[in-house]
């Protein structure tokens, strides 16, 4: 995500991305399920804010993690 979508997402989001981020799981394809979910709400964020359409795992994680923003 570029510097201007990440700014998008609300700290608390961003922390769950950092948290459940693991050094080598983009080279090993590994990332665990906290980590998908937590990235998936940060683009389910940038899209409400840009007026896209959520898609499911988007809104699923958005439950989770933000639900403030499926009004």
């Amino acid at each position: 995500m570029c510097a201007r979508h990440w700014m998008m997402v609300p700290p608390s989001v961003r922390r769950e991305v950092l948290k459940h981020y693991r050094v080598g799981q983009c080279e090993d394809k590994e990332p665990s399920e906290a980590w998908f979910t937590a990235a998936n709400a940060a683009i389910g964020v940038v899209a409400v804010k840009e007026g896209r359409p959520l898609t499911r795992p988007y809104r699923a994680a958005l439950s989770t993690l933000a639900p403030e923003y499926l009004a």
